[in-house]
This record gives structure tokens, sequence and C-alpha cells, in this order.
């Protein structure tokens, strides 16, 4: 039996695959990590890991593409950082911090930087199907999201694949599996979720293979960005999903300060939703509605549908405790108990304390025992 993505089989939807009867069980993965911890029971379930590729040798040695990886800090607008500050639940504020104008520029101007390069195809990631309808409208572009039938699935990616023209694919979190995207060898990465390292190895996979045109043959070929607001939880939850691509080996370049980012004058030029003060405040009073949470509801059960997890990818991503600035909480207890020793003695060896203790407790057993019983009188 071959297990492909073995990371996944611990997931229950996946498990009962392993009550079928096989001589021999193969796991193959290229992300052998879970938020859970979970991977620790592929040894139990398939066996001990045989062999592991580290991604930076198999670069060097022709098999992978050579990945640029680049996170862009972009200001947050004003009035934007204002209401994140003031928003209500986590699906605002992570649609906020997607929808800031700035970042919004910074979209513009990468997609025009590489739409101008002949080979370059770019899929632009947003796991916020708010800001995914936004992007993708707004900029003209084509999109594959959870109410995507697999009809239109297969025209879009086959229009991508194969349409020179068509140069951008906009996907939510359902392109993280089940999506063949060869071509692609540029990702621009505009939300994702909280901290998890295998999405963001996941999605490096889309663009690490080697590419057949000849013009793409050396240097850096493949590029992916992750764009983060600043003064947001996007760049704490940054600092967790890139360990696991640091210790493959690549190395990230931090852009605090791009090209004319934030200047009046290159908002206006280059970018083209976003930068009217009309625009921004009805996309605030949207934001904050309550129909956000309904189209972000119904996108995460389509991702758990296709990851094979039936709980909002709870088994595959575990559960992700919710980052709060500023956030305490008063318990009252001993230290033996906050430090999990209630309830344990030390004993002490080898000291002259101990000697010294143990010494004067046989002279009293001794002394007790010298003294003679007393006489019992007849009732």
């Amino acid at each position: 039996m071959v297990l492909d993505e073995t990371h996944q089989v611990v997931a229950e939807t996946f498990r009962q695959v392993l009550y079928l009867s096989a001589h021999c069980r193969l796991g193959l993965t290229a992300t052998l990590v879970r938020e859970d911890g979970k991977e620790r029971e592929l040894v139990e379930m398939i066996g001990p890991k045989l062999y592991e590729a580290n991604w930076m040798d198999l670069t060097k040695g022709g098999f992978l593409a050579n990945v640029q990886v680049t996170e862009v800090w972009c200001p947050m607008a004003p009035a934007f950082l204002r209401a994140y500050l003031d928003a209500d639940n986590k699906d605002q504020r992570s649609a906020l911090a997607v929808m800031n104008p700035i970042k919004a520029w910074a979209v513009s101007m990468l997609l025009e930087r590489h739409k101008a390069r002949a080979d370059d195809k770019i899929i632009v990631f947003s796991d916020s199907r708010f800001a995914l309808e936004r992007y993708a409208t707004a900029l003209g572009e084509l999109m594959i999201h959870g109410d995507t039938t697999m009809k239109e699935r297969e025209v879009i990616l086959a229009a991508f694949r194969e349409d020179p023209s068509v140069k951008v694919l906009f996907l939510s979190k359902v392109g993280d599996v089940a999506l063949d995207v060869p071509d692609a060898n540029v990702i621009i990465q505009i939300s994702s979720h909280y901290g998890s390292r295998m999405q963001e190895a996941q999605r490096m996979g889309r663009i690490l293979r080697k590419k057949k045109s000849s013009k793409l043959a050396s240097g850096n070929h493949a590029f992916f960005y992750t764009l983060l607001s600043t003064d947001t939880e996007e760049v704490a939850w940054s600092l967790r999903r890139r360990r696991y691509l640091v210790d493959q080996g690549y190395a990230y370049t931090v852009l605090t300060a791009f090209p004319g980012l934030g200047s009046k004058a290159a908002l206006q030029a280059s970018a083209k939703f976003l930068q009217s003060e009309a625009e921004q405040r009805s996309t605030l009073v949207e934001v904050l509605s309550s129909r956000l949470a309904t189209i972000e509801g119904k996108e995460a059960k389509e991702a758990a549908r296709l990851s094979g997890s039936t709980q909002r990818q709870a088994e595959l991503e575990g559960p992700h405790q919710e980052w709060t600035p500023n956030a305490s909480a008063k318990v009252r207890a001993s230290m033996s108990e906050l430090s999990g020793g209630s309830g344990l003695r030390y004993i002490e060896y080898g000291s002259d304390y101990a000697r010294a203790a143990a010494q004067w407790h046989h002279q009293s057993l001794a002394a007790v025992s010298s003294q003679p019983s007393p006489k019992l009188r007849p009732a």
C-alpha cells in the first residue's frame, strides 16, 4: 500500500484505509509536519521514517526550482488600522489586514512586474474569501474558490496552463490541495491560515517543479512573496509559518521599505482599487457587517472537505489559539500546583544533613525500644 500525502493519514477520514490488508505500507510526503503534533502517530500506523531529502540539496542537484522567498511589510492605512484595533472578531481583523489599501497597491505592482515577464505564471493565494473576490474582480483576473464548480475549475485551470494571455490566477485555501498547476512560478500570498507551517510549505510546493522554459533555466526563476500588514497579527503568525522552510535551508528576504510603498502619488498611479476615500469607507462597512462570517464559514467548510477533514481542518491543523494583544489572566495557586509538583516529596541522599537526620532518627527509635513496656492491670 502506497500512501501519498501521508501526513494526512492521521485524520479520521483517511485513517480508515489502514484497515485494508497489506503486506507493506509506504508513506510519501513533502511536508512531514502538522500543527497538532500527530505526525508522531505515523510511526505506529505506517512505520518509522526511512529517508528524508533536504529541499535545498534537491535544488542544488537541479531537481527543484530555485526560489527567491520575500516578505513585504505593508504599513496599515490609518482608517483600516483604527477599525482593526476596534474589530470584534478574528474574521473581521483578518479581512481588514488583507484589504489594507497599501497591501492592495503592493499586489498591483507585483502583478504588473511579473506580467511583463513573458514566461511568468502567477498564483495569488488568499484564505479570506471576501478579499479574494474583491481583488480578483477589481483586477480583472480569474479566480477559484469553494463555490466554483468542478467543470468551471477545469476550464479555468486549462486556460491558465495553456493560454499565454492568462497569466494570473487567484486561489482561496481550496487551492492548497487537489489542484495541479505545474507551470506556475510566482506566488503572491496575501492571506494565510494563522501559523500553519504545512500550508506555507504546500504553497511553496506549487512553484518548486523545475521549469521547462529555457529562459527560466538559471538563476532565481521562481518567486514566493508573502505580503504582511504591519501592526497586525499577520506578522506574529508569519514568524511561526516560516519555521519549516527555514529548517529546509531557505532564507527569507524581508522588505520593510518597498520603492514608493505608501506614497500618495504611487498609490494613485499604480493601484486599481481601494484608493478613493469613498471606496475605502464602503469596504470598511462591508467588512464589519455580519455577512462576512457567512462567507468565510462556507469557504472553510469546502477547504476542509477537500483536505479530508470534517471540522474546518481541525484534524489537519490542530487547534489554533487566537492571538490577542495584551491578554492576561490572574490565577491564585501554590507554587507546587503551578509547577505540577503538587503531592511530590524530595529525599536527599549523601549529604551531611541527611546523615545527621538519619542518625537522629535511629537514635530516637533505639531510645523508644529500650524503655520497658507498661504493665497491664487486670480489669
